[in-house]
């Protein structure tokens, strides 16, 4: 049972982090009653009756202060919108589209096809204003993709960014029978709006719509509910066939308060600076906007892709960010690689880097400083949200960065986030304890004979919408349990100080024999740790030993080349014998340092050149495998 020590006079509340979460009869697992009553607490003092009017409360807590920001046209520095001109803009908005709405003659959901940044966000929040269900599409999408999920999910009016995807909508225009309005963003070519309005097609621009709900206000519904649904999102069938989510404004705002309540005294405030780069297909970002915003802090919005996004990192100096494994192990590598063949400053990085959570040491590294620098020297909170992270790039966050990192697991079809690491929890490689009102329970541990009890993993959580729009059921009963649990689909198993760990989903799982399992995607995450590897995907057959496909890290494999001797294009270093076996040696390396077993480690790699990419369909948005699509493309 988790012990959790009266709370203090500033309204923390201590947690005995050798035992995190309580267990009941039924072995189901949640947190604390404390955490519990301070969480029911909070969401009594806010009366709101959907997500738009949280910008109100943040314009009262930050006194109509800094709210939206993009980077200014000449690159030095970030533009602001006040709490009270973002309301403006999505009043506007969301009258604009009211109207179309109204002129359309039957009532649609409102696609957004822009993968992220401030335009997209008002966009969505201009849908809760006028009480229009939003459906974010996936910037990764084929124009034959998006439009069947135009047709799918009723879309009468999508919101388009560029151009191009004007175009991609006119070449689908004869197969997208809801489809009435198309509004875009930036300016418009005359002669896309001609023709689009041959498939009777409406094309408009943002600015139209704005001065439309500017001068021609429709009134909003006044009949809006936390349980209506805000947003349909799609998953990206990374692990398995696509679905379509609804999720109801009350299922955020739930995450979003019990967010804040793990965080205690490290939650959002007024004086923080959170920078989005994340596709808005993903809900652990949208939930964390909404704890910010509710205090009245601001948001950063990145201009480029998500690779690209660190340019303005040191620009924009936030104090929160909610990261990917990958690009801290991209962070990692520029730094080690920077000073590779520098024997006294490698070996002071190496040394910070390795002992334990020594901030004295890191704080007086100037290298280390640097990094901090470049990462705008401000961050103080950071939240990982991938199902398994290395503990040595955890480790590399909390020191190179000095500041508290988080790490958290959940679903699209969850709603997003369901379990959250304390902030004061230094331990790697788990995924936190279930965030207040969620239960979580394994079950079917006898199907995996493993020692450390490893199972299905079951959600029960409160305001999830379970009747999910696809054509499989989504939702089914946990044993003898007369209320409704949600599958994961994923294996975990609870440690013994009440965290949980994720092995990876079950479809990536393989069993060897009946007591040894091979998980793909956490290998995979581990090996990737390997300065030589930029992509990286497990090859598992019963037939043949294991093997791999690795795209290499370009920048180290040269590097190495160069300091052995070995010449000629990138290419022709890629099919080198000694390369290979060295890529092979340093994975071999990883695998024995994070306890693989024998039948874990790899025998064999092909070395290929050209990187994984969302173009290619092998990664999704937030740059992890799609496994059934590498699994087509490289057997």
């Amino acid at each position: 049972m988790a012990k959790s020590n009266p709370a203090p006079a500033n309204g923390t509340i201590v947690v005995d982090l050798k035992n995190q979460s309580e267990v009941d009869e039924e072995d189901v697992r949640c947190c604390g009653k404390l955490e519990t009553a301070e969480f029911e607490q909070s969401l009594k003092c806010i009366e709101i009756r959907s997500l738009d009017q949280i910008l109100y409360m943040g314009m009262k807590e930050s006194g109509d202060g800094p709210c939206f920001g993009k980077l200014s046209e000449s690159g030095s520095s970030f533009t602001w919108l006040s709490y009270s001109q973002v309301l403006d803009k999505v009043k506007n908005l969301a009258s604009g589209l009211r109207y179309l709405a109204l002129t359309g003659g039957e009532r649609y959901n409102l696609g957004i096809w822009i993968s992220s940044g401030m335009n997209s966000v008002i966009a969505e929040y201009a849908c809760y204003a006028g009480g229009l269900i939003a459906v974010p599409l996936d910037d990764t999408l084929s124009p034959h993709e998006c439009a069947s999920i135009i047709n799918e999910l009723n879309i009468g009016c999508i919101i388009l960014e560029t151009a191009d995807k004007v175009q991609a909508i006119i070449s689908q225009a004869y197969n997208l029978e809801p489809l009435k309005y198309v509004v875009m963003m930036d300016s418009l070519l005359e002669s896309y709006r001609a023709k689009a309005y041959s498939f009777g097609i409406t094309v408009k621009t943002c600015d139209e719509l704005y001065v439309l709900g500017e001068n021609d206000p429709v009134p909003f519904e006044l009949t809006k509910d936390l349980n209506d649904v805000a947003i349909i999102v799609h998953t990206n069938g990374t692990t398995g066939d696509p679905k379509k989510v609804p999720v109801t404004h009350r299922s955020i705002l739930y995450n979003s308060v019990g967010i804040n309540t793990r965080l205690s005294k490290h939650k959002p405030n007024k004086s923080d600076i959170m920078f989005s780069y994340l596709p808005r297909i993903q809900l652990d970002e949208r939930c964390m906007e909404v704890s910010l915003l509710m205090t009245g802090g601001r948001i950063g919005f990145s201009s480029h892709d998500i690779t690209s996004a660190w340019k303005e990192v040191r620009i924009l100096k936030p104090t929160i960010l909610i990261i990917l494994p990958k690009l801290v192990k991209l962070l990692k590598d520029k730094l080690l690689l920077a000073v590779r063949g520098r024997k006294i400053r490698e070996w002071l990085v190496r040394r910070s880097l390795s002992s334990p959570v020594n901030f004295k040491v890191a704080n007086n590294d100037a290298i280390l400083r640097h990094i901090r620098s470049k990462m705008g020297g401000k961050i103080r909170l950071i939240i990982t949200t991938t199902s398994h992270i290395p503990r040595d790039l955890v480790s590399f966050l909390r020191i190179s960065l000095g500041c508290k990192v988080c790490t958290s697991y959940g679903l699209k079809e969850l709603a997003g986030p369901c379990t959250l690491s304390y902030p004061d929890d230094e331990g790697n490689e788990h995924a936190g304890v279930p965030l207040p009102m969620v239960q979580i329970r394994i079950v079917n541990q006898e199907l995996y004979r493993n020692e450390k009890r490893w199972g299905q993993i079951f959600i029960k959580k409160p305001a999830i919408e379970t009747k999910l729009t696809n054509n499989n059921a989504a939702v089914s009963p946990c044993r003898n349990i007369e209320e409704i649990w949600i599958p994961t689909d994923d294996i975990g198993f609870w440690r013994p100080n009440g965290t949980l760990e994720i092995v990876g989903h079950s479809s990536e799982v393989i069993k060897i024999s009946p007591e040894l399992y091979l998980p793909l995607e956490k290998n995979e995450s581990i090996l990737s740790q390997s300065q030589f590897v930029g992509d990286i995907f497990i090859i598992a057959s019963n037939d043949n030993p294991l093997s791999a496909i690795v795209v290499p890290n370009k920048e180290m494999v040269q590097m190495w080349c160069c300091e052995n001797h070995i010449r000629g294009p990138f290419s022709d270093l890629c099919e080198n014998k000694r390369t290979r076996e060295e890529i092979l040696s340093d994975l071999q390396y990883y695998g024995r340092k994070y306890g693989f077993q024998p039948y874990e480690h790899l025998h064999s790699l092909k070395i290929i050149c050209q990187p994984f990419s969302t173009q290619s369909g092998l990664i999704s948005g937030v740059l992890t495998n799609r496994r059934k699509k590498c699994q087509h493309h490289f057997t």
